[in-house]
């Protein structure tokens, strides 16, 4: 084959890579809404859906204020001020705390363990990667299990 065979099919090849990279990016943006323009930062808390504690609802706790209870496989998207905020559920040791940057977008899937009989709620913090893609396979949360609507985010209250 000519160089010039052996060229036009690796250019071929780069196009039909970015092809696929495109789509799966243009996926990716379609599971993830746009940057919201009221200077809040997005956090995206979900649970995944699990076979264990069906019916255990997890409290999700920011900076102490009761938000959520989560159900399994059920998701809230919370608007917060930039700046560090302490997430946590119901056991009070585990906790992380995120330093909200504007215009960034945080994950924060809340994990059940079971110790004896009680279900215990742990957040962790996911990487955007993963938190879009776990995020996506949720269904929102009931409202009646919000108990502060004043930190959830006005695109979570259209669904």
């Amino acid at each position: 084959m000519s160089a010039a065979g052996r060229f036009q099919l690796a250019l071929l090849a780069l196009i039909g890579t970015a092809g696929v990279a495109s789509a799966q990016l243009s996926q990716l943006s379609q599971q993830t809404p746009p940057a919201a323009q009221d200077g809040k930062v997005r956090v995206f808390v979900y649970r995944d859906m699990g076979v264990t504690s069906k019916e255990f609802r997890p409290s999700i706790f920011v900076d102490e204020m009761d938000v959520a209870r989560l159900q399994s496989g059920r998701s809230v998207i919370l608007a917060l001020s930039p700046g560090t905020h302490t997430f946590r559920s119901t056991d009070k040791k585990d906790q992380v705390q995120l330093d909200l940057k504007p215009g960034e977008r945080y994950y924060v899937r809340i994990d059940v363990s079971t110790i004896a009989v009680k279900g215990r709620g742990k957040p962790t913090v996911v990487l955007p990667e993963q938190g879009a893609t776990e995020y996506a396979q949720t269904k929102p949360a009931d409202r009646t299990m919000v108990k502060a609507m004043s930190l959830i985010a006005p695109e979570f209250m259209a669904k």
